[in-house]
């Protein structure tokens, strides 16, 4: 089942935070103390988060609408440091690659570096290639 994003008002559920798509500027990645690092096949590291690897598409001109920061929901159980779920996507950064793999691999989800994407079931294997290719693009 997908979620799709909003806030959950369920008993016992925390509500979410709605993330801001910037409509220009850089692909420069955050930094601060929630900044991951995303890793390219050289072993150099850029810091991202995943709020930062949402944004970095959205200044791509790839879609990302109404993006939630679901941290308090998600990464309690998933162990990550950060998760923002969009309707095309859901984004999580880790504390180390290997925790990123671990997550990614038995789910059969993209991984790069320290960020793991599961895309939305609707979206076609053809509409992911730009993802991919832009998330490739930022571990460069």
């Amino acid at each position: 089942m997908w979620l799709v994003a909003g806030t959950l008002t369920a008993a016992g559920c925390a509500p979410t935070t709605q993330v801001s798509n910037p409509s220009s500027g850089s692909v420069a990645p955050p930094s601060g103390p929630t900044a991951g690092a995303l890793a390219n096949q050289d072993g150099h590291t850029t810091s991202w988060t995943a709020r930062g690897v949402v944004n970095a598409l959205a200044d791509a001109g790839l879609a990302v609408p109404n993006a939630v920061d679901n941290t308090a929901q998600e990464c309690p159980i998933a162990r990550c440091r950060q998760s923002i779920v969009t309707d095309t996507l859901r984004v999580k950064s880790f504390p180390t690659a290997a925790q990123a793999e671990s997550h990614a691999a038995p789910r059969g989800l993209h991984r790069t570096g320290r960020i793991v994407v599961a895309f939305a079931p609707p979206l076609t294997e053809a509409e992911r290639i730009p993802y991919r290719q832009a998330l490739a693009g930022l571990a460069n």
